[in-house]
């Protein structure tokens, strides 16, 4: 099987752009661990987009390496798309980038290895996904819109951009100086679509799985390490099959967000606040998220393959033992640095 990489911000997508780094460190380690998965896979050779400016991977027999130069338009993804059988897309949701791109793989007849467009343009919709999944019986953080909230009760609560990526433009403030930044917030960016949340006591954490046709495989419960800076939450490291004792909800949460979203497909990452009493879900990623790249040597499978059997007529099940592994980043590169949990 030829199947097309792309990873948006190594992969041209920001090639008449200054790249930003700390989203560019993400895509890449993303990028590393999911050609690592593929390459290994026998009969399965990989068309990988890059952009110019930045060094190219190690070359290897099953790997073509498309050099961008200009941002990718329609007429180069036919072009790729016309060479390969599927393609594997990493790209942000907002800006619709992520379902543009996904439709345009559907349009040329190729396999499209992850959401189809209309599922990753609700997830993509922050506010719609919440009310989609409360509607569902769902606990998830209750979302308010910037625009028609002028005050808040008392407590602290967490602003940020409804189509937000990488925790960017994210505020927690305190509820006398909610109005001062909605403010600011509205003057200054006043077509933006910002949310309003309560800020939860909790452990921020997210879940891996994999879905097809209404159906889920748990992978991984991934504790996320985050600090609050002035205007964005940092993704510190993530400890990959961090042990739970609250394993058995995470399951029921994964089936009933299947139930809820049943066009989901292949690697879909969920974030939650959770505590002893619940879990509540703040958003769903429906592509690669950073935990992918610790989970082959937590769990001791190449979940590419098992996307690439999601179709197939059969159970696809975790080895029974598994490990942590904390996924932290380090000057200019994620590591994955295993330990046993």
């Amino acid at each position: 099987m030829r199947v097309l990489l792309y990873e948006h911000l190594s992969g041209g997508g920001l090639a008449s752009q200054a790249l930003p780094p700390a989203l560019l460190r993400e895509g890449l380690a993303m990028r590393h661990a999911l050609l690592r998965d593929l390459l290994d896979l026998p009969e399965t050779t990989v068309w990988l987009c890059h952009d110019s400016r930045l060094p190219p991977p190690t070359p290897c027999p099953n790997l073509t390496l498309i050099s961008i130069a200009q941002p990718p338009l329609p007429q180069t993804f036919e072009r790729i798309l016309k060479q390969v059988d599927a393609a594997w897309l990493i790209a942000p949701e907002s800006n619709g980038i992520l379902a543009q791109l996904s439709q345009w793989v559907l349009d040329h007849g190729k396999r499209l290895l992850g959401s189809p467009p209309d599922i990753v343009a609700l997830c993509s919709d922050k506010y719609r996904t919440a009310n989609q999944l409360a509607r569902h019986g769902i606990a998830v953080v209750p979302t308010q819109s910037l625009d028609t909230t002028e005050c808040v009760p008392l407590g602290q609560w967490i602003v940020k951009p409804n189509a937000g990526v990488g925790g960017a433009a994210t505020y927690r403030v305190d509820h006398q100086h909610y109005p001062a930044l909605r403010t600011k917030l509205m003057s200054e960016a006043p077509k933006e679509h910002y949310l309003v949340q309560p800020y939860r006591e909790g452990s921020p954490a997210s879940l891996s799985a994999l879905f097809a046709h209404g159906s889920v495989v748990d992978l991984s419960y991934n504790r996320m390490h985050v600090t609050f800076l002035p205007n964005q939450v940092h993704i510190e490291a993530i400890t990959v099959n961090a042990p739970s004792p609250h394993r058995l909800r995470h399951r029921t949460l994964l089936q009933r967000i299947a139930h809820a979203m049943p066009t989901l497909w292949g690697y879909v990452g969920i974030d939650l606040i959770e505590n002893e009493e619940t879990a509540e879900v703040l958003e769903i990623n429906p592509r690669l998220t950073l935990s992918y790249c610790g989970l082959r040597a937590a769990l001791g499978v190449n979940v590419a393959e098992w996307v690439l059997r999601l179709d197939q007529e059969e159970t696809l099940r975790l080895p029974d033992q598994g490990r942590s592994v904390r996924v932290a980043a380090h000057n200019e590169t994620y590591q994955a640095i295993s330990y046993d949990a």
